[in-house]
């Protein structure tokens, strides 16, 4: 027969015990790539949009920017950018899980000449509060988004498209 005072000090003791065994593991968020210039690529000293993706693509840091390593599950924010990003060529091909978020501020400009953004088939793209203008691409459909992924879009505006095409998934 077991004294209740040891019964009581086994709870007391395999309780916490098993809190601490069984107690579920934190989900893990994007990591945040912080945007802080509007020049298009950019230099070694900052972090362009166009590095940006350049990192969460390769999930790494790329020497030629300033900007964190990629994921592969991460979120674009903006720090100190107000005017339009201006490109002088289109932005890498999103090939991860990425999530632009503008913070209803950002215009990204593909100058009537370039298309803005691409999404690859199996990468994902999240598109918050942002302006995507002027996109073009003169090879066939999606001058702002050429999407064979999936592509979420949430708040957000593509004015002045030169060519506007549906392919993939879109919510």
């Amino acid at each position: 027969m077991v004294r209740p005072g040891l019964l009581v000090a086994l709870i007391l003791l395999i309780v916490p015990l098993c809190v601490m065994l069984f107690k579920p593991a934190a989900k893990a968020g994007p990591n945040t790539i912080t945007v802080n210039t509007t020049d298009d690529p950019g230099t070694s000293s900052e972090c362009s949009l166009h590095g940006a993706i350049e990192n969460a693509n390769s999930k790494s840091t790329n020497s030629d920017n300033d900007c964190v390593a990629g994921t592969g599950n991460d979120l674009i924010v903006f720090s100190g950018v107000t005017a339009p990003i201006t490109l002088s060529g289109s932005l890498p091909a999103i090939a991860n899980t990425l999530t632009i978020d503008g913070g209803q501020k950002i215009t990204v400009d593909g100058a009537g000449s370039y298309q803005v953004l691409a999404v690859n088939s199996g990468a994902t793209l999240n598109l918050n509060d942002i302006t995507i203008a002027n996109g073009d691409n003169s090879s066939g459909d999606g001058g702002g988004v050429f999407n064979v992924g999936t592509l979420n879009v949430t708040d957000s505006s593509f004015p002045g498209q030169q060519r506007v095409g549906r392919r993939g998934r879109h919510r």
